[in-house]
């Protein structure tokens, strides 16, 4: 398990979700930094902006998180990080956006 989370960097627990996590920057969101300056958007105010994912650890594990995305062995080992919490929930980047959708497609195939 410590080799997925070299790769992946580690998962995190928002207090206010029912499960685990996995969030890179909202500065980094490749939609959301559009969308953040289009007043009433869904991102226009976005809570990842402000509050605990601010903080430098908080920032630090997210910048991590996606510098980790283009690893080869990246969806098997976020793969293999997610089943082992045997978690019911999992929430998907709370905070940040897909990056890249081939990699996302390929998670959602090896879930298949």
């Amino acid at each position: 398990m410590k080799a997925y989370k070299e790769i992946t960097g580690s998962l995190s627990k928002p207090s206010k979700m029912p499960g685990w996590a996995y969030g890179i920057p909202a500065k980094e969101c490749k939609t959301g930094s559009r969308l953040r300056k289009i007043k009433n958007s869904t991102c226009e105010k976005c809570y990842a902006m402000k509050g605990c994912y601010v903080f430098k650890v908080v920032q630090e594990a997210q910048y991590k998180r996606l510098a980790s995305i283009r690893h080869p062995l990246w969806v098997q080992a976020m793969a293999a990080q997610i089943n082992a919490k045997r978690s019911k929930f999992f929430r998907w980047h709370d905070s940040g956006d897909v990056q890249n959708l081939n990699t996302w497609l390929r998670y959602l195939r090896l879930q298949n």
